[in-house]
C-alpha cells in the first residue's frame, strides 16, 4: 500500500533501480530520470522525479553509495515493497543516527 509521503514517481524510480540493482549498477539521479522518461505511458515530470528521492532514501527504499552519494541503489526495503511484502504506509523513516 501507498504511504502519504510517497508521490506518482515513487514506484517508477524503484522499478527502474530495482532493474539496475539486479545488474549490479549504481545509477545518478539524472540517470533515474532519464530512464523513467524512456518508459511508455504516463510519466513524472521530473522535478517529481526528484523529490521522490529524499523520501525514498529517508525511509529506507534506496540508499546511496557510499563512496559517491549521488550514485543511488534499491535496498531490501525498496525491493519488499515492490513485490507487495511491504505497506509503505506502516513503515517509520529510517532512523540514521542508531545504525
Amino acid at each position: 500500500m501507498r504511504a502519504e509521503w510517497m508521490n506518482k514517481a515513487t514506484n517508477p524510480v524503484l522499478e527502474v533501480l530495482d532493474q539496475a540493482t539486479t545488474a549490479n549498477l549504481w545509477l545518478s539521479k539524472s540517470d533515474i530520470n532519464a530512464n523513467i522518461q524512456l518508459l511508455s505511458g504516463d510519466q513524472p515530470s521530473k522535478n517529481t522525479v526528484y523529490r521522490a528521492f529524499g523520501d525514498l532514501v529517508d525511509y529506507g527504499f534506496i540508499r546511496p553509495c557510499d563512496s559517491d552519494s549521488s550514485m543511488l541503489q534499491i535496498t531490501e526495503r525498496g525491493r519488499g515493497y515492490l513485490q507487495g511484502e511491504l505497506d509503505a504506509s506502516q513503515i517509520e523513516p529510517v532512523d540514521e543516527t542508531s545504525s
